[in-house]
């Protein structure tokens, strides 16, 4: 099975396809990304996360075994056998657009990307109509480089600075041809314009500008948008790209088209828009002022440093609950099989847990037993676990890092608060943005704190309000000139440097 021994080559199977990787690798994942293949790796190859996992074949070993992709140099009497991770399952709608196409609108399409830290999504719109003809989306080939924005700055850092630009840049090409391909246009069809939206991180990698210092103190931008781009005419075929405007370093584009999208600087009751994702933006405002801030929580919310953590893709436990009769019940992604959990199976997870006393109000789990749920605390090498099925548990240390995720997500709205005067009475409603928003149940989220408990029945999920925003920054020219009196609104709060952040923090850990 073993071949290439003299020439510097390992063999490698991707998803039963066979690929030369060359052994002048310090790690197979390395060899991975200096062939684009999109992989997941949370941790960036650090070793900790152990997404990576692979099977290989040695001279020495000639059984197949589990490695770690980031712990294993490549060499010539090596077969590897990889599974490309599945899509995952990105949100391609919001709500409704509340801008129309100008009438002057010329004939012909136009694009809109949301361009994620985990998925891409693109769409194609008549100019004169509006009518999305064609939707296409893929996960971000950047993943390989870590799950989250500071993870993959420290890849930019460390080297990696035209492989990450390269890749997203030519996954949006392709994208921009499927979607195409969908609305039943030619490959090579030209595009009137195009309209990028996605975290400040996301936009400075796609304008090919230099992220590092959003990951510095004072974590400013080289860049806040609110231009025409120059050097994707030709990769995205269009005439125009727009980028627009970012308020901070971590309150990006996507989330000033959550904005437009809500008509937010229109309202005159105060509203509250969570985009819950790895790096939690939290906004606050009506037409008299907007708060905004960004949160921490880590990789938690898309359970990527959880033991069984996993994307939300076939497979992943997405819901969680008791039925009628107070047993165990679970929905799982593409019906199949639990191989894990995502973010919104967790926060369902942790909250049955609660309810049921299994953990505590501090997420210690309780002492080993069978319950009466169909849950089991279990003890393995001296440490519980809560077991949900065969390949489905949660350990002391996930919920741990839960409660780290939720605090700083629960501490930023309490900074919102504080700092904007608003009364939490006077909120009209929580808005709750993005693929996590839409899939997370809000009664868990109150339940452990993650959103305030005096805003129940007030939560509405909005879906990818940012493609709702984009679409009107392309076809109204009245929402661009809302987009630069929403940004002018916009205060930006540094959690980082806010001394009253981490008594909030502290106050918010418990469930």
């Amino acid at each position: 099975m073993h071949w290439f021994y003299n020439m510097g080559m390992a063999k490698a199977y991707l998803n039963n396809e066979p690929f030369e990787m060359e052994d002048s690798f310090s790690s197979v994942l390395d060899a991975l990304k200096a062939k684009n293949v999109g992989f997941f790796a949370p941790c960036s190859g650090k070793g900790f996360c152990k997404a990576c996992e692979v099977w290989i074949t040695t001279h020495d070993n000639p059984t197949p075994h589990p490695a770690l992709a980031c712990q294993t140099k490549p060499t010539p009497d090596m077969t590897i056998y990889l599974i490309k991770p599945a899509s995952i399952d990105a949100q391609t709608s919001g709500i409704a657009c509340p801008y129309l196409p100008d009438k002057e609108n010329k004939e012909g399409y136009g694009s809109i990307f949301d361009i994620g830290t985990t998925t891409l999504v693109c769409k194609i719109f008549d100019m004169r109509t509006g009518q999305c003809k064609g939707i296409a989306s893929c996960n971000n080939p950047q993943t390989v480089y870590g799950f989250d924005v500071i993870t993959r700055i420290e890849a930019y850092k460390s080297g990696y600075k035209n492989e990450l630009i390269d890749s997203l840049r030519l996954a949006l090409a392709q994208l921009s041809k499927d979607a195409k391909k969908d609305a039943g246009l030619d490959a090579n069809q030209a595009i009137r314009s195009t309209v990028l939206v996605g975290n400040t991180v996301m936009m400075h990698f796609v304008a090919g500008i230099d992220p590092t210092s959003i990951a510095e103190a004072p974590y400013k931008p080289l860049s806040n948008f609110g231009y025409e781009l120059d050097g994707l005419n030709a990769l995205l075929q269009t005439e125009h790209v727009y980028a627009p405007i970012c308020v901070s370093g971590y309150v990006g584009a996507d989330i000033i088209a959550d904005m437009v999208a809500v008509k937010l600087n229109e309202r005159t009751k105060p509203i509250l828009l969570l985009d819950l994702g790895t790096n939690g933006e939290m906004v606050l405002g009506d037409k008299n002022g907007i708060y905004t801030c960004a949160s921490a929580a880590g990789p938690v919310f898309e359970a990527a440093n959880i033991a069984c953590g996993m994307p939300a893709v076939p497979g992943a436990i997405s819901h969680m609950r008791l039925d009628k009769q107070n047993k165990l019940s679970f929905d799982v992604i593409g019906k199949t099989e639990a191989t894990g959990i995502c973010g919104s199976g967790l926060i369902d997870a942790i909250a049955l847990c609660l309810q049921t006393g299994i953990i505590d109000k501090r997420g210690r789990i309780g002492k080993p037993d069978n319950t009466a749920f169909g849950i089991k605390i279990e003890e393995e090498n001296g440490m519980r676990l809560i077991r949900f099925s065969k390949n489905v548990y949660l350990t002391q240390e996930d919920i741990r890092q839960t409660q780290l995720g939720k605090g700083a997500i629960a501490a930023g709205i309490t900074r919102l608060l504080q700092t904007s005067s608003i009364d939490i009475n006077d909120i009209e409603c929580v808005l709750l943005a993005g693929g996590f928003g839409q899939s997370i149940e809000p009664a868990s989220a109150q339940s452990l704190g993650l959103i305030p408990s005096k805003l129940n029945g007030k939560c509405f999920a909005i879906g990818n309000a940012a493609l709702s925003g984009a679409q009107a920054l392309l076809l109204n020219n009245e929402a661009r000139k809302q987009e630069r009196a929403i940004a002018a609104l916009c205060n930006y709060l540094e959690l980082s440097s806010d001394e009253g952040f981490a008594d909030a923090y502290l106050g918010n850990l418990n469930f």
